[in-house]
C-alpha cells in the first residue's frame, strides 16, 4: 500500500493518478528523493507529454525544477 499523496496540484485527476503510479514505481527503484523526482520528471517525460513545464518535489527537500524559455 502506498502512503503517497498529492498535497497541492494544478493537474487533472487523470494526471494525478498517473504521477502517483509513476512515483510508486520510482520509490521502488530509488531511495534518494532527488533520484525519484528526476525519474518522474525526465524518464517519464511529463514535460513533453503534459505541456507546459511543471515541477516535481519529492520528500523533505528533494526536487527537480526547470523553467521554460
Amino acid at each position: 500500500k502506498s502512503d503517497s499523496k498529492i498535497i497541492i496540484a494544478d493537474m487533472s485527476d487523470e494526471m494525478q493518478r498517473e504521477v502517483l503510479q509513476c512515483g510508486f514505481l520510482a520509490v521502488n527503484m530509488y531511495e534518494d528523493g532527488l533520484d525519484i523526482a528526476s525519474y518522474i520528471k525526465k524518464i517519464i517525460e511529463f514535460d513533453r507529454r503534459h505541456q507546459p513545464n511543471w515541477h516535481c518535489i519529492v520528500g523533505n527537500c528533494s526536487s527537480h525544477a526547470q523553467s521554460g524559455a
